[in-house]
């Protein structure tokens, strides 16, 4: 390598004071996607091995309940009678 390529490395003096100031990591957040009532179906179908039949029932209770919003779905079923 040539010393046109390579890139100037940083130097610290001993006893000299920084100007660099140390940030706390970035932590990500959570991603809200919004999912329907369907799509929720399916996967917790396959999860704890639900009968097609019951899916009726469930859906006239989130919507006789309030849970139809898709934060709610889980808390929904709990209210249904299954712990999640």
């Amino acid at each position: 390598m040539s010393k046109k390529s390579q890139k100037p490395k940083e130097v610290t003096v001993v006893g000299q004071k920084t100007s660099a100031q140390i940030t706390a990591p970035v932590t990500p957040v959570a991603v809200s996607i919004p999912i329907s009532f369907d799509d929720w179906w399916l996967q917790t179908q396959g999860k704890y091995n639900f009968r097609p039949e019951l899916k009726a029932s469930v859906r006239k209770h989130f919507e006789s309940r309030g849970f139809m919003d898709y934060r709610k779905f889980n808390e929904g079923l709990r209210d249904f009678g299954y712990r999640t």
